[in-house]
């Protein structure tokens, strides 16, 4: 199956968007413009978009519109996807199924480490402080 394809259809996908991996959007990208070039040349009438909802369950979403030509980016009715599309989304399984996208899409993660130093140093400050508190309590008891 296409990564992450199915949490990206629903409301409460990666566990209500509490587990949203760090390279959701880039992966919803690249299958979002690869369905919709072949979709595009299976004559569907329907396009997926992406839909951002931030702070509110699933924030990376993926919806269906019918497709108006000249407004290919604007979605103008939401609606299932066609026969068409439901091939488009058959062969980009079967290219995925293929390996043909684990190249596609990298993360790169970089740590600034002053700044984790001193993220670090307020940790420890503030569980000294916490320790410290409790001890007291525990001894007041």
């Amino acid at each position: 199956m296409i990564e992450y394809w199915e949490e990206f259809l629903e409301k409460y996908g990666f566990k209500g968007g509490e587990m949203t991996p760090p390279d959701a959007r880039a992966v919803r990208k690249v299958l979002v413009r690869v369905l919709n070039m072949i979709a595009s040349r299976l004559g569907s009438d329907v396009r997926a978009v992406v839909f951002n909802r931030p702070w509110m369950h699933n924030g990376v979403r993926v919806m269906y519109h019918r497709h108006v030509v000249g407004l290919d980016d604007t979605p103008s009715q939401m609606t299932l996807p066609d026969d068409a599309m439901q091939r488009s989304l058959c062969i980009l399984n079967d290219m995925d199924m293929n390996g043909d996208f684990d190249a596609t899409v990298h993360t790169e993660v970089t740590v600034d480490e002053h700044e984790l130093d001193e993220i670090l140093d307020d940790i420890y400050d503030w569980s000294e402080e916490e320790l410290e508190k409790r001890g007291k309590d525990a001894g007041a008891l």
